[in-house]
């Protein structure tokens, strides 16, 4: 038999002491946590958005996007306008706008029901695709306000 084993009476009150340790030490932390949302956390500035299968609500205006695009917003945080920027897998690169008018160098723009306009600038990737070019079209047609 071993000179100590797991049952041995002996090391029994180490393990407690260790035991009331860790809980002290536990408890000690409890003011670090805190108690209410941070200001940074409880209002996030810039224009709201949702999305949820495939649909984003950017409030002023709503859109059906394809699978495996990453959205990234870039509105700036104390503007009243919306700025989205969509990438596709393959690199292509779709931004929308919210614009008063019609920017010359933007690929689409569009009048939205709503009043609001949106400019569309699209970007290829390095190798442009049919694919990519389908669900741009796609993308734009399902925009709405």
């Amino acid at each position: 038999m071993p000179k100590y084993s797991r049952l041995n009476p002996h090391r029994r009150p180490f393990a407690i002491v260790l035991a009331l340790v860790v809980l002290g030490l536990l408890g000690a932390c409890e003011p670090l946590v805190p108690a209410t949302t941070p200001p940074q956390l409880a209002h996030t500035p810039g224009a709201w958005f949702v999305v949820a299968e495939n649909r984003l609500n950017a409030g002023p205006f709503q859109l059906d996007y394809p699978p495996n695009w990453r959205i990234v917003k870039e509105s700036v945080a104390a503007s009243t306008f919306v700025q989205l920027v969509l990438v596709a897998p393959e690199g292509g690169i779709v931004t929308l706008v919210q614009a008063a008018v019609r920017d010359p160098l933007a690929d689409h723009f569009l009048a939205l029901d709503n009043g609001i306009n949106l400019n569309i600038y699209i970007v290829h990737g390095e190798q442009p695709t049919d694919t990519f070019d389908t669900q741009v079209k796609r993308l734009v047609a399902s925009v709405r306000g």
